[in-house]
């Protein structure tokens, strides 16, 4: 994708909106499945809430709340139970990750993961500001739960025991970890992860090249090598949530921003072939921070 203006480090004015980044294809992301439609998936959240997902359309995400508020989780009160459009995506035998926007709030949008095989799930819900008022313009929260039953849609309830080593949960294994993202279209990012709330990033290859910056992110470990992310952009106002397949050399993410040039709100998936990582550890006795992000 070709640099359609004069950018430069020190003038954010001039830096391209969340829209030129869009490729017409998703770059290299993995094409969706079905698969979930044939099931209804029943999460129960670490802070107390339980929800019931169904599928039931390829493109159609709806959701139950059986126990507690989710709906507490925007700001105002806003309801959450309701409907999606959403992109499913399997990443691994009976693992899924499937990026929506509902229906009725479009300055929303999230992602789930469900792992079958493990039975646990994380679910990120982003949150943009509209107006956009301060920088980051996103916000994000994150639960873990572990998933009680994935029946057949139409069959009885299933029994399934929690997963051993209990629901993802923040991780700091991505740290000191230097990873280079090819996303299609002439788009190569690299990213350093700093600590588990830092990381950087750096275009060489795109519509942003030669540009870079240090993002607050959290990270969560899905299973060895798979890794859910999140983060915020202080300049331009969109946030991310992407599944990192480390092994397998593939992300599924998608973005939730404002498009600077027609002010219109995007949500879009996209995926990329990681081509290289490596690694530095700090010395006995250092740790990276942790701080807090929301």
């Amino acid at each position: 994708m070709a640099r359609s203006r004069e950018i430069r480090y020190d003038d954010p004015a001039s830096w391209p909106p969340i829209g030129a980044l869009r490729s017409d294809d998703g770059g290299w992301k993995p094409a969706t499945t079905d698969g979930l439609g044939v099931r209804r998936v029943a999460v129960r959240f670490s802070d107390g809430f339980a929800v019931r997902f169904t599928f039931p359309t390829p493109t159609t995400l709806e959701w139950e709340v059986t126990a507690g508020g989710w709906e507490a989780r925007t700001r105002g009160g806003e309801s959450l139970s309701g409907g999606a459009d959403v992109e499913v995506f399997q990443l691994a035998p009976e693992l899924y990750v499937s990026h929506f926007r509902p229906v009725a709030d479009d300055r929303l949008a999230g992602a789930l993961v469900l792992d079958l095989a493990d039975g646990s799930a994380l679910a990120v819900l982003l949150r943009l500001q509209t107006p956009v008022t301060s920088t980051p313009a996103v916000s994000w929260r994150v639960s873990e739960g572990t998933i009680d039953d994935a029946a057949p849609q139409g069959g009885p309830p299933s029994s399934r025991p929690p997963p051993s080593s209990g629901p993802p949960m923040p991780t700091d294994e991505l740290v000191g970890k230097r990873v280079i993202y090819d996303y299609g279209d002439g788009n190569v990012y690299e990213h350093v992860y700093l600590t588990p709330s830092l990381f950087t990033w750096l275009c060489l290859r795109g519509p942003e090249e030669g540009l870079a910056d240090t993002e607050s992110c959290a990270a969560y470990k899905v299973r060895d090598g798979t890794y859910l992310f999140t983060w915020r952009e202080k300049v331009v106002p969109c946030g991310a949530a992407v599944v990192i397949d480390l092994e397998g050399s593939q992300t599924c993410g998608a973005f939730l921003g404002r498009d600077g040039d027609s002010g219109d709100l995007l949500h879009f998936t996209w995926g990329a072939h990681i081509v290289s990582v490596e690694s530095t550890k700090y010395p006995p006795g250092i740790r990276p921070p942790r701080v807090a992000a929301r």
